[in-house]
This record gives structure tokens, sequence and C-alpha cells, in this order.
């Protein structure tokens, strides 16, 4: 199979930027260094994670989604740093799902989801630490 030079250098052009896209984005992967999840049933008031330790630099990631036959309600969660309440956040009822990222000080964290006062959603998630 011969190419002819114009194809050659589309090629090599081609090539270059798939290697560079691979360096870019591989430069910003995170590595996963700890996680905890949590499972939120319907008649419980409220499901917690267990605590897990971010170092300086380090992303805490929490993601909370409510299960396919769960209502349409509005709920609360919490994140913990150190034990004490860091964070305030409500998932609502037409999103049914949470996602966020942080780039907090170093700590213990852990995440808690409340139920509805008809204890009437159920969820699972949890929260990450990732390594830049």
């Amino acid at each position: 199979m011969t190419f002819s030079k114009k194809k050659k250098n589309l090629l090599i052009i081609l090539a270059s930027l798939v290697l560079s896209i691979i360096t870019i984005t591989s430069a910003y992967a995170a590595v996963l260094v700890e996680q905890s999840g949590l499972n939120l049933r319907v008649g419980e008031s409220s499901a917690t994670t267990s605590r897990v330790t971010v170092k300086s630099g380090q992303e805490l990631r929490v993601g909370i989604y409510y299960y396919y036959n769960a209502p349409r309600k509005s709920t609360t969660y919490k994140i913990f740093k150190n034990g004490v309440e860091w964070y305030k956040g409500t998932i609502s009822g037409s999103e049914r799902y949470v996602e966020k990222v942080f780039k907090p000080g170093p700590g213990e964290y852990s995440v808690r989801h409340y139920n509805t006062p008809e204890k009437d959603v159920s969820s699972y998630g949890g929260i990450q630490v990732y390594k830049p």
C-alpha cells in the first residue's frame, strides 16, 4: 500500500493530535484513593458513610442517587469534616441525584443522606477521595 505525500502528512498530523490528546487527558486523570458508600432504605431516617481521609491537594467527590422507584421528593444531605457539619445540600425531587466535587482542606469526611419525614425515599451513593 502506497500513500501519497499529502496522505502521509495527514496521517502524521492525525497521529500527533491523538498522542497530544492522550497526553493532555492523562495529565488531568485522577486516581481514586479511598471511598465509602451509603444505602438509604425506605423506612430509615438516614444513612451515612464511614469517614474517608483527605490530604492536602486531594479532591472530595460526593454522589447520591435515588433508586428508580423512589418518589419525586426533595431530601437533604450533609457532609461532615472531623465529625462537624461542613456542608449542607438539597437533592431536588425532580433531579433525584446530586454530584458535587470539592477541594477541601485535610481532614476526615463523611456524608449523611436524610430521608423525608415519611421515610419513603430510597437512595445509594457515597463519598470518594481522588488524588489529581
